[in-house]
């Protein structure tokens, strides 16, 4: 028969273990959480900046969708970007164009900003 000592510390033990896996658990998916949101909102504003460069390109979306599908444009664009990393440029300092001059003169971005023809 164990003692009524043993079982405390026991419980105690087990109790203590618990605690501590449900604390790992719930800080684990408050990380998870805060990091897709850090996630999506880093490819929200990717996103938003590779439509404004699409529009500035070819000078409205009916004529860049006749012109180039926005998926290849975008491809094209982020080839662009690795080759201009390993050239130390940073891609956020501007947009960069390819094989086509925009009609009208292309402004850089500042961060959060929205795109605009002169």
């Amino acid at each position: 028969m164990i003692s009524l000592r043993v079982k405390f510390t026991l419980a105690l033990l087990v109790t203590s273990l618990l605690a501590i896996l449900l604390v790992g658990f719930i800080a684990r998916y408050v990380l998870l959480q805060q990091f897709h949101e850090v996630l999506f909102r880093q490819s929200f504003r990717a996103f938003k900046t590779d439509v404004a460069a699409y529009h500035l390109t070819y000078g409205s979306l009916e004529k860049a969708r006749k012109a180039e599908p926005f998926r290849q444009f975008e491809m094209r664009r982020h080839a662009l970007d690795n080759d201009s990393d390993r050239n130390g440029r940073d891609w956020r300092d501007g947009l960069y164009q390819a094989h086509r001059r925009p009609p009208g003169k292309l402004r850089r971005l500042r961060k959060n900003a929205v795109c605009r023809r002169q």
